[in-house]
């Protein structure tokens, strides 16, 4: 029951904190940490700078949906949503995405969009979070999976 708490109260402070920007998060967090009286300090050992892999490829390279479905060599309106979701993701730096946001993105790909996928959204997209290559994280908000991520982050790096 409390590890539902959490999970809730994390998605939640996800939610508020993801449209911000660098160091409106850190001023938010660092007023958070006081609020709370949480004292964050890592041992001494640990304080050496840490490497963070981006989770973004947006500066990397700029692809559209379209190029990340040929990439993917997406075929059915399941590939086009993970490409939207790819595209939503690496590019735009998106964590989450509405069903409308993915709807919109797989719009973008006109090589591969076809208006019944639309009709059939709602199966692939149940069938994605069954698959766990989306997770359902709020009502009609998705993210990728991390093995999805990771999955596709190979693949764009790579094709690159």
């Amino acid at each position: 029951m409390s590890e539902d708490r959490e999970l809730s109260a994390m998605g939640r402070v996800l939610e508020v904190m993801e449209p911000l920007e660098g160091e409106a998060r850190k001023r938010v967090l660092v007023w958070l940490t006081q609020k709370l009286g949480i004292e964050l300090s890592l041992p001494q050992h640990d304080r050496q700078p840490v490497a963070v892999q981006p989770q973004s490829l947006s500066k990397s390279f700029d692809l559209s949906t379209d190029t990340i479905a040929n990439i993917l060599e997406a075929s059915s309106g399941a590939d086009l949503i993970i490409a939207a979701a790819a595209q939503l993701h690496f590019v735009q730096a998106k964590q989450r995405f509405t069903r409308r946001e993915i709807t919109a993105e797989m719009r973008t790909a006109p090589g591969h969009f076809k208006e019944a996928f639309l009709n059939n959204l709602s199966t692939y997209l149940k069938s994605l979070t069954k698959a766990d290559r989306l997770r359902l994280v709020a009502a009609d908000t998705f993210a990728l999976s991390n093995k999805e991520r990771q999955s596709l982050q190979e693949k764009l790096v790579n094709a690159a």
